[in-house]
């Protein structure tokens, strides 16, 4: 199929587009409910507002594609390529990102509730002003992340590399934080109230102004003389 098709608008539910060159396709505002675009070419592809749910996207590439606002809650994204990509208030709600690749995507304002992200790379990703109630992001690599002012409560994050992340103003509420690293994380004005903080390590974090009420700071390390 042609890179440059214009689908603006139009009713794609359910059609398969597994395997397709779609560089730069437009399909803005359209309806992708439960389509299928597994290992699709989809670099700088316009998904602007287009309702994805339920669709596969598993193996696609999305390098420095447009998915902002789009709708992808309960969409199947495992593997898939993301680099680059500006997913600015998307719904990812329940969504599959196993072993994706979010390599300096933008995140900003999305709805990230229940998403799977192991395996996912994560490292400078903006999620600035996004929900990530409940979020699993055991062992992940969230290396220079930005989660300024982000609701992490209740999310799981053992073992997770937090080095040099921004974490200013998060709510990590009840989160699990069991032997997270936090070198040189800033946390400034961070709410960790009940959060489980056993064997982390938080060597060269700011910790200015953060509330670690009811924490669990079971063997976790603060300067390299602990």
């Amino acid at each position: 199929m042609s890179n440059e098709r214009n689908f603006s608008g139009s009713d794609l539910s359910e059609r398969n587009f597994s395997d397709y060159i779609l560089a730069g396709a437009n399909f803005h505002n359209c309806d992708l409910t439960g389509a299928n675009f597994g290992n699709a070419y989809l670099t700088r592809a316009d998904l602007t507002i287009a309702d994805l749910t339920g669709a596969d996207l598993s193996g696609a590439d999305l390098t420095r594609a447009d998915l902002t606002r789009a709708d992808l809650t309960g969409a199947d994204l495992t593997g898939v390529n993301l680099t680059g990509a500006d997913l600015t208030r998307v719904n990812l709600t329940r969504a599959d990102l196993t072993r994706a690749n979010f390599f300096n995507c933008d995140l900003t304002g999305a709805n990230l509730t229940g998403v799977n992200f192991d395996g996912a790379n994560l490292t400078g990703v903006n999620f600035d002003g996004a929900n990530l109630t409940g979020v699993d992001l055991t062992g992940a690599d969230l290396t220079r992340a930005n989660f300024f002012n982000c609701d992490l409560t209740g999310a799981d994050l053992t073992g997770a590399d937090l080095s040099g992340a921004d974490l200013t103003r998060v709510d990590l509420t009840g989160a699990d934080l069991t032997r997270a690293y936090f070198f040189n994380c800033d946390l400034t004005g961070a709410d960790l109230t009940r959060v489980n903080l056993t064997g982390a390590n938080l060597i060269g974090a700011d910790l200015t102004g953060v509330n670690f009420f009811k924490c669990d700071l079971t063997g976790a390390i603060f300067s390299e003389t602990d």
